[in-house]
């Protein structure tokens, strides 16, 4: 029972963040009349948010177990989590682009370049196993991040801070209300980055 409650303990920001994305997501896919482009977008944002935690999860039970499986379970978590992280980025960029109304070019333009930058991480994410330059895990069933760590958050940061500063340029497109919200919502991640770091 004491190991329930300190898994519990320790899982309570994440068990939060899911009941509020899933409330979030209740909201949008049957309380919501319209169906937009820019609402499409905010549902795959916290649909990816959703998986992603709910994979924290699972990865934080299985931290030191040693079993072969477990082990693999465990390594194929964390590559996806890897991938979740950068990719609820891009689409929290892609958002931003779609609610400011950026003229095309602009956006098309971005929008490959960011789409680059993800799929250079998915590569290095994919000969990870080989590498292990973004983490390892061992017999143990430790985790340890590999030297390469950092560009996952860089380009997480990179496309919060690009969202953010494109909002900042062009907040007289939005309402004042759209504007704090957006500006709350970057906030949040940028102080997660920070502690995990």
């Amino acid at each position: 029972m004491a190991d329930l409650i300190s898994i519990i303990y320790k899982l309570d920001g994440l068990i939060f963040s899911l009941l509020l994305s899933a409330f979030i997501l209740y909201k949008l896919f049957f309380i919501s009349s319209f169906h937009t482009k820019n609402e499409n977008i905010f549902k795959a944002l916290i649909i990816s948010n959703i998986i992603a935690i709910i994979l924290e999860i699972f990865a934080y039970l299985v931290i030191g177990k040693t079993n072969g499986t477990i082990i693999i379970i465990h390594h194929i978590l964390n590559m996806i989590l890897y991938f979740l992280a950068p990719f609820i980025g891009f689409l929290w960029s892609k958002y931003t682009f779609s609610i400011l109304n950026l003229d095309e070019k602009h956006y098309i333009k971005q929008t490959k370049f960011n789409l680059i930058l993800l799929l250079i991480n998915m590569f290095l994410l994919l000969i990870n196993p080989i590498t292990k330059w973004h983490f390892t895990i061992n017999q143990q069933g430790a985790f340890s991040r590999g030297p390469f760590f950092i560009l996952i958050s860089l380009t997480s940061i990179y496309y919060i801070c690009y969202s953010s500063i494109i909002t900042i340029i062009h907040k007289n497109k939005i309402s004042i209300k759209m504007y704090r919200i957006m500006m709350l919502y970057i906030i949040a991640p940028l102080i997660g980055a920070v502690i995990q770091s």
